[in-house]
């Protein structure tokens, strides 16, 4: 965004309004991801009743965590994946020289 300001304003806006619409896509894009692959998983969540119910309980979460802001969360989010990653990588490495 800094990048277009010193393009122009115009710049600037027009990179801001299409940013705002990657977002809102995304969101849309992975809640929809969610819902379907928590409908197929769990369809007890999803019986007409409590379909509604079950998609504002996601939004309230999503929100909650939303408020811990991007810098917080990534802070604890990404070292947590990462530590995760050298434990799956571990196990990969162990499983394929026991295959041997």
């Amino acid at each position: 965004l800094e990048l277009a300001k010193e393009m122009g304003i115009l710049y600037a806006a027009a990179y801001s309004v299409l940013l705002f619409i990657a977002m809102i896509g995304n969101g849309i894009a992975t809640t929809n991801a969610i819902t379907n692959h928590l409908e197929i998983s769990y369809p007890i969540l999803f019986i007409k009743k409590r379909r509604l119910a079950t998609i504002v309980v996601l939004g309230i979460v999503s929100l909650i965590i939303a408020g811990f802001g991007f810098s917080n969360l990534i802070a604890v989010v990404y070292p947590i994946m990462g530590y995760f990653s050298i434990i799956m990588i571990v196990s990969t490495v162990d499983h394929r020289l026991h295959l041997r």
